[in-house]
């Protein structure tokens, strides 16, 4: 085939170098290899042409011979080689999996990879990563605007005694460290074990504040706002849910209280001994009840209350909670034995409605 059918398709006029540079750009070729570069080129195109201008098959016929003679066992040396890989990656795993299941007595999941480290770390490590979308908005769920669905699957970590194991399923990695600590492995807390411990300990701390009066006034008297926490909790030891209003909007009380179906909202007063809740503090709790339209009011202080505005509880319907009826509820739902100041490690495990709340709303 000539060059004349080659420019037909291709003309040489809008490609040929002139000067070692293209018509259009820079250099394709160094200068030096002009001469080799056009007969490379022209061969290349006279390949192509040929194939497009093949009439009676024979080039494609030759084409496909050469693929089933060369092609075809290639690729399936690259696929064999491959299956071959990844058997050869999974009973190493499942010899690793073996072994540790036999150190520790645990069964450890097929979904957990497992590799040695040169770094025996004591005591171990638990790092906890969670799904999240590619595209999600600000609070973690998946960005409907896009019609993006892919998930980005993080790794999470547990070193011990010189094993890495990771997994894509936090909760089977947990669990697995859950069972090797059952098993006597030193594991360290992860990330939201200790938050868990911190928040169950700062409970233990307010509970610890009800041997009187003046321990509840002395322990709280630097900090009004945790007064109103310590309380929350020990209406949730009476079976309320309870939750504490920001200090910034109370909307003029500071717990809201729920159980059986009725609602009820609270006023806290830290007061010393001396000073008596007074009958404004009273209107202003009903009156931020027209508003919110609780079954109940509550008025709780660890002082008294003057005899206007026990003469207007009465009237209004509202409860009123003095500071030794205070007393005698935390000791009735705590006992009037201090608990133990240090919290036992196995208190801070993860149930599962905890893990599941590490995905976004719309993967739990």
């Amino acid at each position: 085939m000539g060059q004349r059918k080659m420019n037909r398709l291709w003309p040489m006029s809008d490609i040929s170098p002139q000067g070692g540079k293209s018509v259009v750009g820079k250099s394709v070729y160094p200068q030096c290899g002009r001469k080799n570069g056009d007969e490379m080129m022209e061969k290349t195109f006279q390949y192509l042409n040929g194939l497009l201008h093949d009439t009676d098959g024979s080039q494609w016929s030759g084409l496909c011979d050469g693929f089933l003679r060369y092609g075809v066992p290639v690729i399936l040396a690259i696929v064999a080689g491959c299956l071959a890989v990844w058997l050869v990656i999974l009973i190493r795993q499942w010899i690793l999996r073996t072994k540790v299941g036999r150190r520790y007595g645990v069964t450890v999941p097929e979904n957990i990879h497992i590799s040695r480290s040169g770094d025996i770390a004591r005591p171990g490590s638990l790092s906890l990563a969670w799904p999240e979308w590619r595209t999600a908005k600000k609070d973690g769920t998946r960005d409907r605007r896009t019609n993006d669905r892919r998930i980005i699957r993080n790794k999470s970590w547990l070193l011990i005694d010189g094993w890495e194991m990771w997994s894509k399923d936090p909760e089977s990695l947990y669990g697995l460290a859950v069972d090797l600590r059952a098993a006597h492995a030193d594991i360290m807390p992860c990330a939201e074990e200790e938050r868990k411990m911190r928040i169950m300990q700062r409970r233990l701390e307010l509970q610890q504040a009800a041997d009187g009066v003046d321990d509840i006034i002395n322990r709280f008297q630097d900090e009004p706002t945790r007064f109103e926490e310590y309380c929350a909790g020990l209406f949730r030891a009476y079976g309320y849910t309870a939750t504490v209003t920001p200090p910034a909007r109370d909307g003029g009380y500071d717990i809201f209280l729920e159980r059986g179906g009725m609602t009820w909202i609270v006023e806290c007063k830290l007061y010393g001994r001396g000073h008596r809740v007074g009958r404004p503090v009273l209107q202003k709790l009903y009156g931020a009840n027209n508003g919110i339209g609780a079954d109940g009011m509550i008025v709780v202080t660890t002082s008294g209350y003057s005899a206007d505005a026990l003469t207007y509880a009465s009237d209004s319907g509202i409860e009123t909670i003095d500071g030794d009826r205070l007393v005698d509820m935390c000791r009735a739902a705590w006992g009037t034995r201090r608990p133990q100041s240090i919290l036992p490690a196995a208190m801070a495990t993860l149930t599962r409605s905890e893990l599941r709340s590490g995905y976004p709303a719309d993967m739990r």
